[in-house]
This record gives structure tokens, sequence and C-alpha cells, in this order.
């Protein structure tokens, strides 16, 4: 029986992929017990190879290969090949502690978890090393929409067990076509998440890229970020629409939306991208997703205060 299935959506890493597989061989866990899905999303240097290098070493690798779409589907494809009762997800650039799965996928056994949560240590652009902060309460049972209403970022997917049939159940996928696809998906799975647990293991090591889309000062990556955000905005919205959840989950949705939609007209600024044009598509955009003009609260009261200011069109075109 596989307990483990590790996602790994790869472009382009013919430099780091093999440390990020051999971290996952060097676990306490057997290798019966875990499979390794290696999406190849189109690369177009020796990436494919490696990954099929890998598949001949270990019977537990399996290669897929798509053209090129983004993480989103790379990672979908994943879900849908996957039969490990929990699915990881692990970025081709990273790599794992040794030694700390087994106890983690123990731990989520244990207690019947729908998510469990392990540390992570990011590296810096000096080349050293910080932990990030996580949920104060660790090693204790909890609710999904408790962990939302926390102060702790939420957005990606990695450091994280998910268990399979939950994923199922409610049909949860990445969106496609927009960077920071996993932040809709993080949110959403936590909504339906009953038991989640955040460990103390550090487990997951995060690799400074100064090539990635967050650090790209390519105007054209800084351009396709903030308008994927407006998408992301539209997501959370329309889940504070679902009757299903609670009045108070719905609630954090719409703020969380209009918190995204005020954080990216102001990145506009911050980064220098903020030209007429591009303001006005924003705002365009935004519109049609009926995300803007802002109504209602922000998750901060200093950002809620900026709504009147950002929903007049002329004062925002003269940024």
């Amino acid at each position: 029986m596989v307990k483990l299935s590790i996602v790994i959506p790869v472009y382009n890493v013919e430099h780091y992929l093999d440390e990020c597989v051999s971290s996952l061989y060097n676990q306490d866990i057997h290798e019966e017990d875990f499979e390794v899905l290696l999406i190849d999303d189109g690369s177009t240097d020796n990436s494919l190879s490696i990954a099929k290098q890998w598949a001949e070493k270990h019977g537990n690798v399996r290669v897929f290969h798509q053209e090129n779409q983004g993480q989103g589907p790379a990672r979908n494809l994943g879900i849908d090949n996957a039969i490990g009762d929990y699915i990881c997800f692990v970025d081709s650039d990273d790599w794992l502690t040794g030694g700390k799965l087994g106890n983690v996928l123990e731990i989520a056994f244990k207690e019947n978890l729908d998510i469990i949560y392990f540390g992570i240590t990011v590296e810096r652009s000096d080349g050293s090393f910080c932990a990030v902060p996580t949920f104060r309460r660790k090693n204790s049972v909890i609710k999904g929409e408790e962990y939302l209403f926390s102060s702790i970022p939420v957005g990606s997917v990695w450091g994280a067990f998910y268990k399979h049939s939950l994923i199922c159940k409610h049909d949860l996928r990445f969106m496609r076509g927009i960077t920071h696809e996993d932040v809709p998906f993080a949110h959403h799975v936590l909504a339906y998440a009953q038991r989640i647990l955040v460990s103390d293991i550090f487990a997951y090591n995060y690799r400074y890229n100064p090539h990635s889309t967050d650090r790209s000062r390519e105007v054209s990556k800084i351009k396709k970020g903030i308008l994927s955000n407006f998408h992301v905005a539209k997501y959370l919205r329309d889940l504070s629409k679902k009757e299903e959840f609670s009045t108070q989950l719905r609630g954090y949705y719409r703020r969380k939306c209009n918190s995204i939609v005020v954080s990216e007209f102001i990145n506009m600024k911050k980064t220098g991208v903020a030209d007429v044009y591009f303001i006005k598509e924003c705002i365009d955009v935004a519109c049609k997703l009926g995300v803007y003009p802002i109504k209602g609260r922000t998750l901060s009261w200093k950002t809620t205060l900026l709504i009147p200011f950002i929903n007049i069109k002329w004062l925002l075109s003269s940024f």
C-alpha cells in the first residue's frame, strides 16, 4: 500500500533535480510506502532525461511529460495519477531534510489528519538560512478555519501532507494560466479540513532562486504576477458565496479578496510598473472579475482605510 505520493513539477532544473529527488531517498520511510511523481512541464534542458534516470533506478518513481503549461496543470496531473493516502507537493529546486518524512507520516496516520504541516527552512539571498514562522499552537489538532483565522500567511502548498481522499472528495485542483496558483488551493482545502496539525518537525528546505516569479525584476513577469492575483482574488470572492461555509469563513474570504486587490494596486507603485496603460488594464481586469470597485473591508484596518481612495479610478490612474 502506498502511503504517500510526492508530486514534483519539473521545468528546467537540471542543476537541482538530483539533489531534490536524492533527498527523498534519505528518509525514515520504506521505499514501498511512497511514490515519486515527476511531472516534466516541457523542459528544454536535461531535466526530463534526469527524471527518467531516477525512474530507472527506483521502481517507485513515475515520470510524466506535458507541453509547458505551468506548475498548476503539472500538479493537477500529479493529483490525477497519485495513489497514496497522502499527497505532498515539492518544488524541484528545493530539498527535504533527511530522516523526517516517516515521522511526519506516522503522526498523520495516528491522528487521522486531513493536513499536517511541517517546518520550513528558507535560504536567504546571502546563503544563510532562517525558519519560517508557523502557527503557535504546535502538535495539537485544530480545524482548518482556525488556521485560516490566525495571522500565519497561507500561500504555498509545499511543507505539508494533504489527505488524498479530501482532495478527491471536493475535486480540488490548481488554477491554470496564472502564477501563484497554489494560493487559491491552499485557502480552499483548509475550508474542508476538520483535522489539521502543525508539527514542530522541520523537514522542508526552500532554495533561494533569484529567477523565480516572485523575485524576478522582469517587467513582464511582475505584471503577470499582479494580474494573476486579481484572478486569485476572484477565486476567493467566489468561495465567500458558498453557503456550505460558515458566516465567519465567508467573511474571511471576502476580506482576503479585498486585501489582495488593495495590495496589488499598491504593488504596482512599489515595483515601478504603474504606467497609465497598465493601471487601466488592471482596473479593467479587476472590474470584469467583479473584485473592483472594492466592497467591504480588508483583513487589516490600515489597508481598509485606503479603499475609498483606490476606488476612485482617476485618482488611481494618477499613481
